[in-house]
């Protein structure tokens, strides 16, 4: 079954929070990536107006600056490269009625599954080994000590 591209997932994660964000004056919009894939997302709001400035910008994001928010995000896919892991943040705000967004992305990685595959490749082993020793693939064999 083919994947749904990352830029249309997080285009479709967007359009869920588009009633969240309207009105919103500042926030960091957050995704979770596991394997190229939207996991969990949401909101951070930042409220950068203080009241008296609130009332005279008019309320933060309308609705066509939302759906420039979501163009924006989605082009900015383009920077991102070789992880499929991490987390991608979204920082935006409306200064005087103009919206801005930094992107910022974060990648994960974790050793300890990348030794088990090179275990389980290139010695042999289970990942979870009961015995105390294993052969080694090479043609000359030899004993080596595996779960400690």
């Amino acid at each position: 079954m083919d994947q749904m591209p990352l830029a249309r997932q997080v285009d479709l994660a967007l359009s869920k929070l588009e009633e969240e964000l309207k009105g919103m004056t500042a926030g960091t919009i957050v995704m979770h990536i596991r394997d190229d894939n939207v996991g969990k997302f949401g909101i951070r709001h930042l409220p950068l107006a203080c009241e008296e400035q609130q009332a005279e910008s008019g309320g933060g994001l309308t609705a066509l600056q939302v759906t420039a928010l979501r163009r924006m995000a989605v082009q900015a896919l383009r920077h991102k490269r070789n992880w499929t892991h991490g987390e991608i943040c979204y920082d935006f705000a409306v200064r005087q009625g103009k919206l801005s967004l930094s992107v910022q992305f974060e990648s994960n990685y974790k050793l300890l599954h990348k030794i088990k595959a090179f275990q389980a490749f290139f010695i042999g082993l289970p990942t979870n080994c009961p015995h105390g020793w294993v052969k080694i693939k090479q043609p000359r064999a030899v004993l080596l000590p595996t779960c400690a």
